[in-house]
């Protein structure tokens, strides 16, 4: 399940996107009006890169993309390199994305004590 809270008093609306992806994506205006959208990618669920592009051409820019793509790549400091990681930085070179990264080197679910790592974007 993916999720944006957003302060009632922000100016925001929720877009209607066609994916069959777990994504949200709203407008919101602060100083500026941007485009947030928060993705899970499911590590047991097969994805490809074709998904990703109708998603991201879906947004109107600025786009502030958010989620947890079950990707492992050395590009973002993991010590080894899945499929999906690769599709990911193939989808970062061929769209010409700018993106930052922020990695807590720290799992974000660990099975044997049920914890979740929340991460929070202001």
């Amino acid at each position: 399940m993916v999720a944006i809270l957003i302060k009632n008093s922000t100016p925001h609306q929720q877009l209607h996107i066609n994916t069959g992806l777990q994504a949200i994506a709203l407008r919101a205006t602060c100083h500026k009006t941007i485009t947030v959208c928060s993705i899970y990618l499911s590590p047991c669920k097969a994805c490809n890169i074709t998904e990703l592009e109708d998603l991201i051409r879906q947004l109107p820019p600025p786009v502030l993309l958010l989620g947890d793509f079950n990707a492992h790549s050395q590009q973002w400091g993991s010590n080894k390199r899945s499929t999906r990681g690769k599709m990911v930085e193939d989808l970062l070179l061929k769209s010409n994305i700018s993106f930052s990264l922020i990695v807590a080197h720290l799992p974000t679910f660990t099975p044997l004590q049920h914890i979740f790592q929340l991460s929070i974007s202001a």
